[in-house]
């Protein structure tokens, strides 16, 4: 299955705000070295905006890849989940070690609707899988799909 396609947005958006904090910081950092050095031939901002530009340009365009290279499918014994860009990553989490699903949302994902799945297996220390961008109703039926079946073997 496909995460919910408004999570590109929620992703771009974290773009947008990676912009804004490395514009900032350059702006910053080349404020403070001008002053020391007035000869500088390019106006001030230009290459905090250079720098923002590169960094905010490739995490937009690295959060529309990453949108095409998630994915995830709940099987009879398991749920399947795939993700990377370039390191490609694919974990079979077995339904019966299942244990609990927190359903989360941050404030970005709010905005556009979307929550995040949380899955915690026995023996674990920490969340073993996150899955993010999808509607609550579908965030709800996989809790609750993982959810039975993990207290259906016990």
């Amino acid at each position: 299955m496909r995460l919910h396609p408004a999570v590109r947005w929620v992703w771009l958006a974290g773009a947008a705000i990676m912009f804004a904090v490395v514009m900032g910081i350059g702006l910053f950092i080349e404020w403070s070295v001008r002053r020391d050095m007035r000869a500088l031939p390019v106006p001030i901002g230009t290459l905090a905006l250079a720098n923002a530009l590169l960094i905010g340009g490739w995490t937009a365009v690295y959060s529309w890849l990453r949108y095409g290279a998630w994915g995830y499918l709940l099987r009879d014994e398991d749920l399947v989940i795939q993700s990377g860009v370039f390191f490609k990553l694919r974990r079979c989490i077995p339904r019966s070690r299942v244990q609990h699903v927190d359903i989360t949302s941050g404030p970005l994902d709010r905005a556009f609707g979307l929550v995040e799945v949380h899955l915690f297996t026995a023996g674990g220390t920490g969340a073993v899988a996150v899955i993010p961008g999808l509607s609550p109703e579908a965030a709800e039926q996989l809790r609750a799909a993982l959810v039975r079946s993990s207290s259906d073997g016990v």
